[in-house]
């Protein structure tokens, strides 16, 4: 089967969610870590922390969390010019701390980060086994100098694309439709890369979940990325077919917003193999007694899995049926993640040579 690598921010509902996970479930996945940014105190007028107390904590969680499970680590942009209270850069602290425990997470770069943050990584990799994950673009891929910018990458970390995990990211497109054209797109953006069978491991992500788009009671959207992916495998099944990735139930960009001015609605977003089901109600808070009938739609419905299928699934129905707690806004974000990150490695494991 092909791998699955969750693209997850580094926060308790993420992180928990991956903790839940069974443990066949968890070996079969090697996700991307995006380390948040600090997030902003509207009241105080001032970061919530600093820069040690929002790092510090990462390297433990991760071992607590994922223990020496193999992932990605990336930063969010305004962190890569950060450092601790040592004087170490935030990447060099994290992987450093990790390695101290005998895990080696691969960093993540992009073709357009500065040659000071590039330089970084590159010290703490070069000269050993340590292996690289390059994230492009897909105005990047579509760049005719692609191949030319991703050789000019693996030269200066002395790696041969043997250690190098390639990520092509295709954003969040207008339209995914007709997939089968999308796809013919792609594979030819593809082909440009000339080591394309040969990188220690090739993936394709995108995004399509727009939960603003969904009122109240809810409603069904296609999850266009799987659907895209199941061209892309006929496509480039003479190359390489790609590992499949996603933002899981979330969504790609970190939104700096007031909370107090916000209502957010309770809701329960559920992965089936072809859609998202979002069960959405009045707001959360003041009326957390909702999701207990949200849980009863879905352990109602033809679509749920069982109560078996994953600790979400589980949450879902005890939420319903035995009086379990209605929890908070990050308990349903936990319970989604963990239900669609269980899906998502089933749907794979029923792939053969690459055919869906």
């Amino acid at each position: 089967m092909k791998s699955y690598t969750p693209i997850l921010k580094w926060r308790q509902g993420e992180y928990q969610a991956l903790f839940k996970l069974d443990d066949s479930i968890k070996n079969k996945i090697k996700p991307i870590f995006v380390i948040p940014p600090i997030e902003y105190d509207f009241e105080e007028q001032r970061p919530k922390k600093t820069i040690q107390e929002h790092i510090q904590t990462v390297p433990k969680r991760y071992i607590a969390k994922w223990r020496n499970r193999t992932s990605f680590i990336e930063l969010h942009e305004s962190l890569i010019d950060q450092h601790m209270n040592d004087g170490r850069s935030v990447i060099n602290f994290i992987i450093s701390e990790l390695n101290k425990d005998g895990i080696f997470a691969t960093p993540v770069v992009k073709i357009q980060h500065p040659k000071f943050y590039l330089d970084e990584i590159a010290g703490l990799i070069m000269g050993n086994d340590a292996g690289l994950a390059i994230r492009v673009y897909f105005n990047e891929l579509m760049n005719a100098s692609v191949n030319l910018s991703l050789k000019s990458i693996m030269n200066a970390f002395g790696k041969g694309c043997e250690k190098v995990d390639l990520i092509i990211d295709l954003g969040s497109p207008e339209n995914f439709e007709p997939y089968n054209i999308f796809a013919k797109a792609i594979s030819t953006a593809v082909k440009k890369i000339s080591d394309i069978p040969y990188f220690k491991s090739f993936t394709i992500v995108s995004h399509s979940l727009n939960l603003s788009t969904v009122k109240p009671p809810g409603g069904s959207l296609i999850r266009h990325e799987w659907e895209l992916y199941k061209c892309l495998t006929h496509e480039l099944k003479n190359i390489r077919v790609p590992n499949y990735s996603d933002f899981t139930i979330e969504t790609p960009d970190f939104i700096s917003q007031d909370m107090r001015l916000l209502k957010p609605a309770g809701k329960v977003v559920y992965t089936t193999d072809r859609t998202w089901e979002v069960v959405k109600g009045k707001q959360f808070r003041g009326n957390e007694v909702q999701m207990i009938s949200h849980c009863k739609s879905i352990a109602n419905a033809n679509y749920y899995y069982g109560k078996l299928y994953s600790v979400g699934d589980k949450k879902i129905y005890d939420t319903a049926f035995n009086g379990s707690s209605t929890g908070t806004l990050g308990t349903w974000k936990d319970v989604g993640i963990n239900h669609h990150i269980t899906v998502v490695v089933n749907q794979l494991a029923k792939t053969l040579f690459g055919k869906i």
